[in-house]
């Protein structure tokens, strides 16, 4: 299985998100709607299908945090010597 680089994967969704913020943004909501949906079947699943729906709702928040985090600018440290103002 190939290493994954996080540098690489951030530098790509970047690209994504710039080239149409929109429907990147719109993207974000949809795959929102889809983790929350997911997990209220977790709530409403029969015993035998709980942990399978648990699954797949853990699955769905990880592909949310990976497409919101990978797409945060790192703040940039201030220069040395630098007070910042209220």
């Amino acid at each position: 299985m190939a290493e994954i680089n996080p540098v690489e994967m951030k530098d790509c969704m970047l690209r994504l998100r710039n080239g149409n913020p929109e429907v990147f943004d719109k993207f974000l909501g949809l795959l929102q709607a889809y983790y929350e949906d997911l997990t209220n079947k977790v709530v409403q699943a029969p015993a035998e299908e709980v942990m399978v729906a648990q699954g797949r709702a853990q699955s769905a928040m990880a592909l949310l945090r990976l497409f919101k985090e990978c797409t945060v600018e790192p703040k940039k440290p201030l220069p040395t010597g630098v007070i910042p103002r209220p």
